[in-house]
């Protein structure tokens, strides 16, 4: 779509932004976080990310907002060479996605070994352990 210049003919920010202007009003959810992530990574035309922005914060949800922005941040500045490094760069997202209540817990992922046919995650939270002095 890059190639041949087709983003012109399309109103990315469309979907979204109808989205937002229906759910004026209500609380902003982690649905709506991660569609303005996808704006600031997706969209090629800064005016659309600017679009959705206005509509967000016209709906007073300004902790999409910088969730958004924070995750995305993540994901553009994390070198990504390996499994592990995805791994590791979706615990960092999910953390800002739902925040651990205190820095005594932590999000870790372990192979679900029930799946045979491709490589699935089951996402867990538990407690960090102290260390010992």
């Amino acid at each position: 779509m890059i190639k041949y210049d087709i983003y012109k003919f399309i109103d990315l920010a469309g979907d979204t932004a109808a989205l937002a202007k229906r759910n004026r009003g209500k609380e902003a959810g982690q649905a709506d976080v991660i569609n303005y992530v996808r704006a600031i990574l997706e969209y090629p035309d800064p005016l659309d990310i600017a679009t959705v922005r206005q509509i967000y914060n016209a709906n007073g949800w300004q902790s999409s907002i910088t969730d958004g922005a924070k995750i995305a941040a993540i994901i553009n500045h994390s070198a990504i060479a390996t499994p592990n490094d995805i791994e590791n760069v979706f615990i960092r997202c999910v953390a800002v996605l739902y925040p651990p209540p205190s820095s005594a817990y932590a999000f870790s992922l372990t192979l679900d070994m029930t799946n045979k046919y491709f490589r699935r995650m089951a996402l867990n939270i538990g407690r960090v352990a102290k260390r010992r002095k």
